[in-house]
């Protein structure tokens, strides 16, 4: 039996496909509301819906008010890796993910963008890098070694100069990184992260894409073993939790 769409479902169709091809480009106003469902055919609640579609693909953006209106926009990689972070994130809240799928897929991805980094990365991200060392500092409080943690790995995988990975590796790592921030870090744990992300860094910088996988691989295997221990531990400062883990 052939499913029939729904009016506001065929007006998102037509004006994504618009989008699509550039026939809207990004930044291009679009007519009022009313304007546009007495050129679709449609009642102004059957076109808002479609808008309002548009707007959660972040296809269009809305704004209110005077000079207010319907904004043609395209999606950035940093948006789509949010949105996909979020229902990985709730994936993994409703239990339907394991800590091994996290790190198996990972470990995958993170190796690979190493070593295409070693080769691909530009000088400016390079420097990107390089600045993520520099400002991490190991004695830091657990949240600021996890933010600049992040930063040097989201460095690495836009070395790799391939938007697809990034989307794929990005979102994989953001959940880890944030259960990891909960937890009390001790400064060995920072002094070791620094110390690796250096020796990954020097390895990127000299172009040797055999050793910039080798020590990426290393220092994701050195981190599963923290990350199965604050899995299997209580969150700290709930009942029964045994304190900052011994890393």
């Amino acid at each position: 039996m052939t499913r029939i769409k729904k009016a506001h479902q065929h007006v998102y169709e037509q004006l994504r496909g618009r989008i699509a091809s550039g026939a809207l480009p990004n930044g291009a106003r679009l007519p009022s509301e009313a304007e546009l469902a007495g050129q679709f055919g449609v009642s102004r609640g059957t076109m808002r819906e479609a808008l309002r579609a548009l707007e959660m693909q972040h296809l269009v953006h809305t704004t209110r008010g005077v000079g207010g209106g319907n904004v043609v926009t395209t999606p950035t990689v940093a948006q789509v890796t949010g949105d996909i972070g979020a229902n990985i994130m709730m994936l993994w809240e409703a239990d339907d993910l394991a800590l091994e799928e996290f790190l198996e897929v990972r470990g995958l991805l993170e190796v690979y963008a190493a070593r295409q980094s070693a080769k691909r990365r530009t000088p400016e991200q390079l420097d990107a890098m390089r600045r993520a060392l520099s400002a991490e500092p190991p004695s830091d409080g657990t949240a600021e070694r996890i933010s600049l943690s992040a930063d040097f790995h989201m460095a690495v995988l836009a070395g790799a100069c391939n938007s697809l990975l990034t989307l794929q590796a990005a979102p994989i790592y953001m959940v880890l990184k944030q259960r990891m921030s909960r937890e009390p870090l001790n400064d060995a744990f920072g002094c070791q992260l620094h110390d690796e992300h250096r020796d990954i860094y020097d390895a990127i910088r000299d172009q040797d894409s055999a050793r910039a996988a080798r020590l990426m691989r290393a220092h994701l295997n050195w981190q599963v073993t923290i990350y199965r221990r604050i899995w299997s531990d209580p969150p700290a400062g709930a009942s029964g939790a045994s304190g900052p883990p011994a890393l």
